[in-house]
């Protein structure tokens, strides 16, 4: 019922009046306290970064610049808040993690079209620069979801290609890995294959290309650059931009399901979650996120890559398991 609600009130309503639905916008600060109870024991819980767009949802006692710092930016279309359903799932993800040296910055960037692009590149810019100059952070993921998936990927192209208005960190310092979930890839799409097969079975609709335009201040010269619309670039744009441990996840039922399968094959992303029956952001959807399949891939693939997962013959039985997923 709650996934209906949101499509129907997506494909009916303007940008304006749908972002009606979400005002007052809460001020990051405010939002993660209210959130507070969730957060028992969590370091530097709702401390705001260098004076960054970014919060703590927790930092590891002690930093040190090999301790992973995990940093999430949220969806929304670029137009709509950061939500208590993004610090729940950021928040359970560290419980479920079960890590006393993992750390979590999620970023609150500006919101279009008040600020339109670059913009939120910009903020993102200046996180990581954060971090790399001054904290000297040598194992950073990037992390989001929807916009946030577009932003995390177009600020991976940047520090291996420079943006010419957006900070870079003096030392390159490429992330250490990327979890990309339901990235918004081709910002303004075709209305074919999955995005019509889908557009009554996912939360989002078609009127999502207004969000874009308001992304973008209705310069369409703009759907051409890949710091916008990755999915149009050429290849040689990214080679060498994802490292080497680099996860992308996509749901079934997906109008960008398409995007997402063919920008993983342009850029050679060696993982993939497919979902079953999934929808876009269903995690967030999801009352018993704890047990949510996505959250639990995402917490066993940063395991894996940072070397407290199970063995190869465990994470064999599991990709067998998701054989699906494996011929996408």
């Amino acid at each position: 019922m709650y996934c209906c609600t949101i499509r129907m009130a997506n494909s009916l309503l303007t940008l304006n009046n749908f972002r009606l639905l979400f005002t007052p916008v809460i001020e990051p600060n405010k939002l993660l306290k209210s959130l507070e109870s969730r957060a028992k024991g969590l370091n530097n819980y709702n401390t705001q970064f260098h004076g960054t767009k970014a919060h703590w949802v927790v930092e590891a006692q002690n930093r040190t610049p090999g301790d992973p710092v995990f940093v999430y930016f949220h969806g929304g279309g670029y137009c709509l808040p950061l939500l208590d359903t993004h610090i729940k799932f950021l928040i359970q993800l560290y419980k479920t993690l079960n890590d006393s040296r993992f750390s979590i910055l999620v970023v609150d960037y500006s919101l279009a079209p008040e600020k339109p692009y670059p913009t939120q590149l910009i903020e993102a810019a200046t996180v990581y620069q954060e971090l790399v100059d001054k904290d000297h952070a040598r194992k950073i993921i990037l992390s989001g979801d929807s916009a946030g998936g577009n932003l995390a990927v177009v600020l991976s192209a940047h520090l291996k290609h420079h943006h010419p208005e957006a900070p870079l960190p003096e030392t390159y310092v490429q992330p250490f890995a990327e979890v990309l979930i339901s990235p918004w890839i081709k910002i303004f799409p075709e209305l074919e294959g999955s995005y019509l097969e889908n557009s009554d079975a996912d939360i989002l609709g078609l009127g999502a290309r207004e969000w874009a335009n308001a992304y973008i201040s209705n310069d369409e010269k703009l759907l051409e650059v890949p710091w916008v619309s990755p999915l149009d670039s050429k290849p040689e744009f990214w080679e060498g931009v994802f490292p080497k441990n680099t996860l992308i996840t996509c749901g079934e039922n997906e109008v960008m399901k398409d995007d997402v399968l063919r920008f993983k094959q342009l850029v050679k992303i060696p993982r993939l979650h497919y979902e079953l029956d999934g929808s876009h952001n269903s995690l967030f959807l999801d009352r018993n996120l704890k047990n949510h399949a996505l959250l639990l891939e995402i917490v066993h693939y940063i395991r894996e890559i940072l070397g407290t997962g199970p063995p190869q013959s465990v994470l064999a039985a599991k990709e067998s398991h998701n054989a699906h997923a494996t011929k996408l």
